[in-house]
């Protein structure tokens, strides 16, 4: 029997020719503080995107709920100066816009020139209509004479 407090010679030690005893952790504990670390920072960064982006759609498909309002004009022209800013909160029958005035100035005038015209044309039609008349009665009168009227040559 050997004592084993006697000291072995070198070339008397067991060989190991396996792997080592123990896990890479076990062996390298600050790598299993690292891990722990990384794991960590990684749910932090999962939790803080997911608490981001948590209230927004992000689809092609997407739609929204809201109150669409169409503004139409009465009338077409230029706008020459808007009275509201984006976005802004209007109450009903507020001025939005102004339209540019020149064109309906033209519009007028040219209104005012076509009704003169129509007037001049009436007074002419009512000078016109006793001479027909007359030259309407004279023709009438000649044909229950019995004759004919007269032609100019």
């Amino acid at each position: 029997m050997s004592d084993s407090s006697e000291p072995r010679a070198p070339s008397e030690s067991p060989a190991r020719t396996g792997p080592p005893e123990g896990s890479y952790l076990r062996r390298h504990p600050k790598a299993k503080w690292a891990l722990a670390g990384a794991i960590a920072v990684c749910s932090a960064g999962a939790v803080l995107i997911w608490l981001h982006y948590r209230g927004r759609v992000s689809t092609d498909d997407a739609q929204i709920n809201g109150h669409l309002i169409n503004i139409s004009a009465r009338v077409s022209g230029y706008v020459s100066q808007v009275c509201v800013h984006e976005n802004q909160a209007v109450q009903e029958g507020a001025v939005l816009f102004q339209i540019d005035p020149s064109d309906f100035r033209v519009a007028v005038e040219k209104a005012r020139a076509d009704l003169a015209q129509a007037r001049t044309d009436a007074r002419k039609a009512s000078v016109q209509i006793p001479i027909t008349s007359a030259a309407a009665e004279s023709r009438l009168s000649v044909t229950e004479a019995g004759g004919r009227p007269r032609r100019r040559e």
